[in-house]
């Protein structure tokens, strides 16, 4: 029981001042039988939610029928629809930008794999594709779209990598400053005007974590980087850069760190570079 009372102690904190203008919480509840799949999720602040999943309606091994569901930041159900696609192809990751959901399908027919957009309009339910090359990372973690760039993040050979490609190019750019042993990919952060930083943990041989980050223009060029270090006893877990990112400003940056050498945020730090 000793679990429970700080729980309890929060909400009713939350709680007694605000009585009279506590709402019920919006709630959604769809039922899944044991033999169907599961749904996964892309959210996005403005949007609200798309999930999605394959639900095998197809008798024949020919294609696949993914049922995709848009859920308004209420959580009030605003449409569904269903798509189909090749039996060997599956759906890796998705992201959503405006009014598109984009999908990141991938082909496992062939003797190399290959690689698709699917952009759903989420206002129209249209549906565009877009080919992409034979490579992205073999355990996703990130997907970004953005100005025309596809960004997709994750491990390979157990290493981060990072991958850009353009709309309708099967051309790869694996971007610099990534792959390396004891790195860790931590997050894509895109940028409002131009470009995207790639932020990486690195642990040393004293087993202390540091950050770096990775600043890149649009179609992944390395434009600077900067590797924040901790102080005596710290560890940085994380972090992320506040705000707007102009030349003649100096750069907001807040993130967690863990004391001693371990990997449990003990606390948040901010500065200014």
């Amino acid at each position: 029981m000793k679990p429970a009372i700080p729980i309890i102690v929060v909400l009713s904190w939350f709680h007694t001042p605000l009585l009279a203008q506590i709402k019920e919480s919006a709630s959604l509840e769809i039922l899944i039988d044991r033999e169907e799949n599961p749904f996964f999720l892309v959210h996005n602040i403005d949007q609200g939610l798309v999930l999605y999943r394959n639900i095998n309606l197809q008798s024949s091994y020919s294609e696949r029928t993914w049922e995709i569901l848009l859920l308004d930041t209420a959580f009030h159900m605003a449409w569904s629809t269903r798509i189909s696609t090749g039996y060997n192809q599956r759906i890796l990751g998705g992201y959503i930008e405006g009014v598109y959901c984009y999908f990141l399908l991938g082909d496992y027919a062939k003797p190399s794999p290959e690689y698709q957009i699917i952009r759903l309009d989420l206002a129209k339910k249209q549906l565009q594709y877009f080919p992409l090359g034979e490579y992205i990372p073999e355990k996703l973690l990130f997907l970004r779209i953005h100005q025309g760039i596809v960004i997709i993040g994750g491990v390979e050979n157990n290493k981060p990598s990072v991958v850009c490609y353009p709309y309708g190019d099967n051309r790869p750019v694996v971007l610099q400053c990534i792959y390396g042993k004891n790195i860790n990919l931590l997050d894509i952060q895109l940028l409002e005007k131009e470009g995207f930083l790639v932020y990486v943990g690195i642990r040393d041989e004293n087993r202390e974590r540091s950050v770096r980050i990775n600043a890149y223009r649009r179609k992944g060029d390395l434009r600077s980087n900067i590797v924040l270090k901790p102080g005596p006893g710290r560890n940085l877990l994380d972090c992320k850069v506040i705000g707007e990112i102009r030349e003649d400003q100096p750069l907001n940056i807040a993130g967690t760190y863990s004391v001693s050498k371990g990997t449990v945020a003990n606390g948040i730090f901010t500065l200014l570079i």
